[in-house]
């Protein structure tokens, strides 16, 4: 039996490909809660509501649980919950469309080539353990989402969590990268001279 050769950085790409497929759950996990928030089975639920980004999914439940006037505690959980979720989110939405360029255990990704404007590059690295991270994050957030009226002990579950005070507090602790965001990279004129 002929071994497959091995694919360079390859543990670099199985943490990227958890950490997106992670959040892919994570999605169906938000569909799932809002047909159990609403009370409309799965089929016909799939007919109105189609496919939204995570953003638009995020509100439509936000307004079903304002017309099912769900319990005050529960609606805070959410929002704590969707605040990690939207920090997740927008790390899959740049790593999964944007290029990779790997350098020892980073894992770097970049939009300098697509960006309409120097003001709007961004430049996004985070280690490969850091990835790894971000996909158990996306992994353990995503069980929160069971709980909801309709599930006998969602109390229990949402007295078992305990969110930091800040997702700022959570990123340090687990020590993760910062969301993508604009940062221009320097160009040679700008960068500082080696001595």
């Amino acid at each position: 039996m002929v071994r497959p050769k091995r694919i360079e950085h390859e543990e670099h790409y199985a943490a990227l490909g958890l950490f997106i497929s992670s959040c892919s759950i994570t999605e169906a996990f938000m569909h799932s809660l809002l047909h159990q928030i609403l009370g409309v089975e799965s089929a016909a639920a799939k007919i109105l509501i189609k496919e939204p980004r995570y953003k638009d999914l995020r509100e439509l439940i936000k307004d079903a649980c304002i017309l099912r006037k769900t319990p005050e505690k529960l609606n805070v959980f959410y929002g704590k919950t969707f605040e990690i979720l939207g920090y997740l989110n927008d790390i899959r939405a740049f790593v999964a469309h944007k290029p990779l360029h790997i350098y020892k255990d980073s894992l770097i990704f970049y939009n300098s080539i697509t960006a309409k404007r120097k003001a709007s590059e961004i430049l996004f690295e985070c280690t490969r353990p850091q990835m790894m991270e971000l996909a158990k994050l996306s992994q353990r957030t995503s069980t929160y989402l069971w709980a909801h009226p309709n599930v006998e002990g969602w109390e229990a579950l949402i007295d078992s969590v305990k969110f930091d005070p800040k997702l700022e507090t959570l990123l340090e602790r687990l020590q993760l990268p910062a969301r993508p965001q604009p940062q221009p990279l320097a160009s040679p004129k700008q960068q500082t001279p080696q001595h």
